[in-house]
This record gives C-alpha cells, structure tokens and sequence, in this order.
C-alpha cells in the first residue's frame, strides 16, 4: 500500500536540491507517479516497465511520453527503478523510441 498520497503534484526543495513527484493518473496503475530532478536532469520511473528485447512496448510507455511532454520535463538520464530491467542505462531519446513502438 502506498505510504505517502498527494494529488497531483508535490514537491521537495531543500534550496540546493528540488524533486517533483507527478501523478499522471491511469497508465500501468492507478498510482503511477514519477520523480523528475529538474536541476540534475533526471527523471525516475517505476512502472512505466520497458520490455526485454523482443517482447511487446506497453502502451503505458505512450501516457508516459504524453504526460513528460504536457508538463514539460525537461531530462537526460531515465532512471528505471523496477524490474526487468532497473540498471539499463536510458536517455531521453531511448525512451521516446522506445514508446514509438506502444502508439
């Protein structure tokens, strides 16, 4: 069960580091959210799963992309945080070919 709840958005700022945490609705769950670091240009995901060679793109791939570019977040690096696979190094262009394949 979640441990922390918020609307829409909710933010962290320490004066030296800010992170955003955005809800973007019903993608792969009801709680899909993402952590964006905008001064570090890094976005963390969690159930915006990207596939093993050869299996299918889930369309959730797509809503991410959609709600990245409504919000415009503006990153580098993805970080994946849950498996298959969490150490696969992604930049922003690797995740927008990637939801090619789930429109």
């Amino acid at each position: 069960p979640s441990s922390l709840l918020f609307p829409r958005e909710l933010y962290f700022d320490d004066g030296e580091h800010r992170v955003e945490l955005h809800h973007f609705g019903v993608a792969h769950t009801h709680g899909d959210a993402i952590a964006w670091l905008p001064k570090e240009r890094i976005l963390f995901t969690a159930d915006f799963n990207v596939p093993r060679p050869g299996q299918p793109v889930s369309p959730s791939l797509a809503t991410l992309v959609d709600n990245i570019d409504r919000l415009k977040l503006d990153f580098d690096r993805h970080v994946m945080v849950h498996p298959p696979s969490p150490d696969r190094r992604m930049t922003r262009a690797d995740l927008y070919e990637l939801a090619k394949g789930a429109r």
